[in-house]
């Protein structure tokens, strides 16, 4: 057996440092053997770990949690295993962040609160076994670039997620602004004196009642410099029943090549009592280009190209979104008009992974209309539309030439997705979201409400298990797959090399399939009154259905 010990510490690089610990605080940290371990108090605790300024890891309390009676911590000589003991009763919050290396285990046993593994600033390496116990009402989430080596094991009473947003993130330094205030990309036009009026009719999927909204987006003539770069500033209010919930004003910029740079925003959020009287205000997704660490974005490509994936805003924590291009030549038709060459893009997060967003952008104009879809059926639950847009008080049907606009795409450094290398085991007593994700040994995913999917790739045997719906959105996997459950299943644009086996329970499911491929799927509806259903773009090597009906 080959030693994994050595090549880790090679790897990590993390240098000896003497240092003086105290014994006190909300968090104790010690370091004995080349462990390093942290004990919270029965007390709700805050704890942030990132590379420290010396090279190794600093352990940093927030929100009134000190670390060893201070405020941060630091070590540089960690050879073994990093563990979290948090005491039970409190509400805790543990946020391990990039860039950075851990050269053995990293176990985690929480019990409330939430558990973050964030690769979003960079990559987080764990070159042993992860293992995560989190409490009835413990979340966990691994978000973006993460690599872990060993075993995985997660168990939380509440959700899972694991997402990553595989998008570009435009490298601002290489841009050129000579006149980032004339912001004529045909697909987001920004005219001084533009006014767009956008409605939308829905149903409140937590109330059942139908709501009205609108939202009104000005470009106005103000200006505000952020990094030395002029941009136009933008005012996007939105009225719900009538009633303003957020009043945003965002930054653009044109770059030479004519890329439209997200800079930023200040967003006002209203909140008010079940009264309808307003109660407060907040900031919530507030966020600057080089204000702790937000970088920018951009909004609108010069020259989009269908599969294109970048980041439109890029701040950890607060604003992680990405647009990808889906189409450029669809035709529609909204209040103001019909539109050719019309470009659609998919707008996610990954702070939010289960809102999902289609973006219509007419040349000449900018967006016309947004969709909003269920993650799991593909349904498109709500329907904004452009219903006026005025320059100066006056209506028009283009702001700038639809075509003869040329450019070069911004330079950026694509993101990686995370990774596990051995065997996997995700268990949650609420939903699971998985997107960006390889799993290259055995995965078993079991979530006690939803399992979604997105873009995840399965190199060996993977089980699901779930109750109510399964989604697989992009998913290729190379070896077998068991899907179980009392379940929905929705599969959409993947493809599968070898068996999948589908095992519904007793109520009244169903089985939708669209755009995907099997070498050979096997199904059995169980109980209950079950259908099967595919479109004419799905592919079935072998076919077989038990207790099924097709329809």
């Amino acid at each position: 057996m080959r030693s994994k010990n050595s090549v880790r510490h090679r790897l990590c690089r993390l240098e000896p440092l003497e240092h003086r610990l105290l014994m006190a605080g909300d968090v104790s940290v010690a370091l004995r053997g080349g462990d390093l371990t942290a004990r919270g108090d029965a007390e709700d605790n805050q704890v942030y770990v990132a590379p420290s300024p010396t090279g190794g890891i600093r352990f940093e309390g927030r929100d009134g949690t000190t670390i060893n009676g201070e405020a941060f911590v630091d070590f540089r000589r960690v050879r073994g295993d990093v563990s979290f003991r948090m005491g039970q009763g409190g509400e805790d919050e543990i946020v391990v962040a990039g860039p950075l290396c851990l050269p053995d285990d990293l176990r985690v046993a929480m019990g409330d609160g939430a558990f973050t593994l964030d690769g979003t600033v960079g990559r987080v390496s764990v070159k042993g076994s992860l293992s995560v116990q989190a409490g009835d009402a413990g979340n966990v989430a691994i978000l973006n670039q993460v690599v872990v080596a060993g075993r995985t094991n997660v168990v939380a009473g509440g959700e899972v997620r694991v997402v990553a947003g595989l998008a570009t993130l435009p490298d601002l330094s290489a841009a050129v602004f000579s006149d980032s205030l004339t912001i004529d990309n045909p697909y987001f036009p920004l005219v001084p004196g533009t006014t767009y009026t956008y409605e939308a009719q829905y149903v409140d999927e937590e109330t059942g009642q139908d709501v009205g909204e609108q939202i009104v987006v000005e470009v106005l003539s103000d200006t505000r410099t952020i990094q030395g770069i002029e941009a136009r500033v933008v005012r996007d209010r939105v009225w719900r029943d009538g009633v303003l919930i957020e009043d945003t004003f965002d930054w653009y910029a044109q770059d030479d090549g004519g890329n439209v740079w997200y800079l930023g925003e200040i967003a006002i959020n209203f909140e008010y009592d079940e009264n309808g009287t307003l109660i407060g205000t907040n900031n919530d997704g507030s966020w600057e280009t080089g204000v702790e660490g937000a970088k920018p974005g951009v909004q609108m490509a010069a020259d989009p190209q269908i599969g294109q994936r970048y980041y439109q805003e890029f701040r950890p924590g607060i604003a992680i979104d990405q647009a990808k291009v889906l189409a450029d030549d669809e035709t529609w038709t909204v209040p103001v008009g019909t539109f050719d060459d019309v470009l659609r893009t998919l707008d996610t997060t990954v702070l939010e992974p289960d809102a999902v967003e289609h973006k219509f952008y007419a040349p000449g104009l900018g967006r016309i209309m947004e969709q909003s879809f269920d993650d799991h059926t593909g349904e498109v639950i709500k329907t904004t539309r452009l219903v006026s847009v005025e320059l100066n008080g006056q209506p028009v049907s283009a702001l700038v030439p639809a075509d003869g606009f040329s450019g070069a795409n911004a330079v950026g450094t694509p993101s990686t997705g995370v990774v596990f290398r051995d065997e996997t085991s995700i268990r949650a007593g609420g939903e699971v979201f998985i997107h960006g994700t390889t799993f290259h040994d055995e995965a078993k995913i079991r979530g006690d409400e939803e399992i979604a999917l997105v873009d995840t790739v399965f190199r060996d045997e993977a089980v699901l298990h779930a109750r109510g719906a399964a989604s697989l959105r992009g998913v290729r996997a190379r070896d077998e797959m068991t899907i179980r459950g009392d379940l929905d299943l929705y599969v959409f644009d993947s493809k599968f090399l070898d068996e999948v086996e589908a095992i519904l329970g007793g109520s009244d499911n169903r089985i939708v399939v669209a755009g995907s491929w099997f070498r050979e799927f096997e199904a059995d509806g169980r109980g209950g009154v079950n259908t099967f259903e595919a479109d004419a773009d799905s592919f079935f090597g072998e076919l077989e259905l038990r207790r099924l009906t097709r329809v």
